[in-house]
Formats: C-alpha cells, structure tokens, sequence
C-alpha cells in the first residue's frame, strides 16, 4: 500500500506482501470483477518484481448476496487458478446486524458483527489438487476487536 501522491508505477520497491480492499466500484461490477481490475492493475505496475509467491491479504468490504465461505471460495478460485497465489487470507465483513458506533444504530454505517478470515490450501499428499472449499480461519469480534480463536492466519512453513 502507498500514500495516494505514489502512483502505482512509480517503482517503489515492494516487500511481496499485499493488500488489497474490494468493494464493488459500481453496482454492476461484482467483487470478483473488481479483485481481477486490482490483480491486473497490480501485476501491471509491478512488472518484473511481481510475486504471486508473496503473501496475499483480500479485504471484501461488501458481499452481497452470497454466504461470506461461497465468496471466500470464489475469491480463492481467482487468485490460484488465475495468478496461481497461494499464500492469502480472505478478510469478509459479515452483513448480519448494524454495528452501533457511538451508541447510534447507522442504517449508512458498518453492518456487520464480525470480519471472518477464510483460506484454502491447493496441495494434498504433496501434489496440486482443486480447492472445493475454503476454511475458516478465524473471526474478528467487531464489539471488542478481538478473534475468537486466535488461529494462525498461513499455514506453517513446511506444508509449502
């Protein structure tokens, strides 16, 4: 992430660490439409140094109309069938209830209880198989900001 003054082909070096916020820009474009504009746009501006090896974080701001695991499911399918990444979680606000800010209801504001964190994994007895479904990792409790397990976010090293 750079300050907005950066444009994105200003050669900055990177650390191969990425993060990258989806909501739909308009409301026929789709959260997918809108991860596979920013992965180009990405991988555009990085050129050379671009590394799907690196590690990935997708925040979905909005999902509406699927259930946050077939999104995060869809959302994997993008980036390992598409850019072959791997190493990524999937950050999804929960659409269930409004979330008080300030002691107000806003019907405008955050409508979510948690931020669930899902990942797959494309290897099964050290061979690349098809990811049919994605695992949750965690969730993040918006009310006191904590998860609720406190899992690890990647899998260890040596399952790579």
């Amino acid at each position: 992430m750079f300050p907005p003054e950066i444009p994105l082909d200003a050669g900055v070096e990177t650390s191969h660490r990425y993060i990258l916020f989806i909501w739909p820009k308009h409301e026929d474009a789709g959260v997918l439409e809108t991860l596979r504009d920013h992965l180009e746009t990405l991988k555009e501006a990085e050129g050379a140094s671009w590394n799907p090896r690196g590690k990935f974080l997708v925040v979905v701001a909005d999902s509406i109309g699927v259930s946050s695991k077939e999104l995060g499911l869809q959302i994997y399918e993008v980036l390992w069938k598409e850019h072959f990444i791997i190493d990524n979680t999937i950050l999804i606000a929960v659409r269930d209830n409004y979330v008080p800010i300030n002691d107000k209801n806003y019907t405008d504001g955050l409508r979510k209880n948690t931020l669930d964190l899902y990942t797959g994994f494309p290897y099964e007895q050290g061979r690349c198989v098809n990811v049919t479904g994605v695992n949750l990792l965690d969730q993040w409790r918006l009310h006191n900001g904590t998860f609720i397990h406190n899992a690890r976010l990647s899998p260890p090293p040596e399952n790579y």
